[in-house]
């Protein structure tokens, strides 16, 4: 019997048998130099168009984030981008410099340039909100059906708290040098952001986010999902049992859900 695209995503993930191996190609960076007119069909109708199994990384998310306290602030001279973040406890700055050959902004100058900068950071994460957005997820997931299947975000900043201390607030060589000098200040700012990343997990966890497919039935370890942190880059080492269970839990409702409810 032929599957479904959602079908046939689903039965490899869980490392059952399929129709046929799905193909599903990750368009990152390549999308954006093609044609006008194929980009605002989007990357949905692309993929279904060349008869691709559509595997949508990063489209939705059941949560959202939102600061009360912290504002941003930017300003683009040419190829650079300068970003301004003032927080109760200070300011932090930034700079991204654009590269037409790759149509991208690479961060040139990190926000925490030293220990100095350690208060104000901890002040932006205290200010972090983590929103639940479960309906608009669920109208998206609604929307795609069969056709194709989506990979939650999950992260405060969709990445590992230490992960994105490297690429986004610190830098590898300086996070290095401040991991050696001032332990206690990394680790207490690595937690933060772990805190709220681990609420983002529990949101998906909770909601049953199709992307949490998984054959669990020999497995007591969550593992992770390509594309997806292992649970532990989130905090949750500490306390594992509890969103172990919404978890597995997840999963299963999952994949008990009707196909009738995917219009």
């Amino acid at each position: 019997m032929e599957m479904t695209p959602k079908r046939r995503l689903l039965a490899a993930i869980r490392g059952e048998e399929v129709d046929h191996i799905p193909f599903s190609p990750f368009l990152a960076y390549y999308f954006d130099f093609l044609p006008k007119e194929t980009q605002e069909k989007g990357q949905l109708e692309y993929l279904k168009a060349m008869g691709a199994d559509p595997l949508l990384r990063g489209f939705i998310a059941a949560y959202t984030t939102r600061r009360r306290e912290c504002s941003t602030t930017e300003k683009t001279q040419g190829n650079k981008r300068y970003i301004t973040t003032r927080t109760p406890k200070g300011e932090l700055h930034s700079v991204y410099t654009y590269v037409s050959e790759s149509n991208t902004w690479f961060l040139t100058e990190h926000p925490v340039k030293g220990i100095e900068d350690f208060p104000a950071a901890m002040a932006l994460y205290q200010d972090l909100e983590i929103v639940e957005n479960i309906a608009e997820a669920n109208r998206q997931i609604d929307a795609l059906g069969e056709d194709g299947l989506h990979i939650a975000l999950i992260g405060a900043d969709m990445k590992s708290a230490y992960q994105h201390m490297v690429e986004h607030l610190v830098g590898t060589e300086n996070l290095i040098y401040l991991t050696m000098d001032y332990p206690d200040e990394v680790r207490e700012l690595t937690n933060l952001i772990a805190a709220k990343s681990r609420k983002t997990v529990e949101y998906t966890a909770e909601r049953s986010l199709p992307f949490l497919g998984g054959q669990l039935h020999h497995q007591p370890e969550p593992r992770p999902v390509p594309g997806i942190h292992c649970p532990r880059d989130y905090g949750m080492e500490q306390n594992p049992a509890g969103i172990r269970k919404n978890l597995h839990s997840a999963r299963l409702r999952a994949h008990q859900r009707p196909a009738a409810a995917h219009r």
